[in-house]
């Protein structure tokens, strides 16, 4: 039995100790302390996942833990969304595979970072581009996020949608010359979110001198690119010095090769 995108983001948020009427500050870091593990990583070269922000999926012997992979892309707003986004996956969709799952974790995604009843009651009296700033500013969803959004709950009819996506795509960022749909105004707001806990993790288990190369070793032989790739994607100290390692670690390997081949 499916449950609506509406009610489980609410018993989500609930669940997750958000308050009804509050926004989410950092997304990512609430998921982590729900037990959730982020993964920020360039899958930008593969094809399967050219066109993807991130996907999610559930791991370990058991297949009871819940892991979200993002691409470690430079915009907040489409970080937020896509975390959001996966998250609806895993609430609404471990076991179901019928009817449209995309849109219904897109609907979850709008109702946790915005709930739909808090929307209403801030939706602007005209819906222009700029009156809707205030509420991409607090709530931490792109304009576009936020149009579908209102659509979605009555507050635009067919032609207003249109309309403002229509504006998206003429107006310009007079700084980058990028236009709106490109690059939204308040781009740069915030920096976009980076998750903590894989490395925390990796730390506990295998203390601070550590190389890449003996992490992957022991986790499952996973190739050591993979591994740095991982730990890069991570916001703390400890794996930003264990993949500057792995950097001086494979130019020390290399140099003497070039000097072989130089002979």
């Amino acid at each position: 039995m499916s449950i609506a995108p509406r009610v489980a983001a609410e018993a989500c948020r609930s669940a997750f100790g958000v308050a009804a009427d509050a926004p989410v500050p950092h997304l990512i870091r609430l998921l982590e302390r729900n037990g959730i593990h982020v993964a920020a990583v360039d899958f930008s070269a593969e094809l399967h996942a050219k066109y993807h922000d991130a996907f999610s999926t559930w791991v370990g012997y058991a297949m009871d833990r819940p892991l979200v992979v993002i691409r470690a892309t430079s915009s907040w707003e489409r970080t937020r969304l896509s975390v959001a986004h996966e998250l609806g996956h895993l609430v609404m969709h471990q076991t179901r595979r019928g009817g449209d799952l995309e849109a219904e974790a897109y609907a979850f995604a709008s109702e946790f970072l915005l709930p739909g009843d808090l929307l209403r009651d801030s939706w602007p009296g005209q819906a222009t581009l700029i009156s809707l700033m205030p509420l991409k500013r607090k709530w931490g969803m792109s304009l576009a996020s936020l149009i579908e959004h209102g659509y979605r709950n009555g507050l635009l009819g067919d032609a207003q949608r249109i309309n403002l996506y229509k504006q998206m795509s003429n107006r310009k960022d007079p700084g980058t010359g990028e236009r709106w749909r490109v690059r939204e105004p308040g781009w740069n707001d915030r920096d976009p979110e980076r998750p903590k806990l894989i490395a925390k993790v990796t730390e506990t288990a295998f203390g601070v001198d550590v190389s890449v190369g003996k992490i992957a070793s022991e986790v499952y032989h996973w190739r050591s690119d993979l591994v740095r790739q991982l730990l890069e994607g991570q916001a703390t100290n400890w794996s930003k010095e264990v993949v500057v390692s792995a950097g001086e670690e494979r130019l020390a390997s290399v140099v003497p090769m070039r000097s072989r081949l130089d002979r």
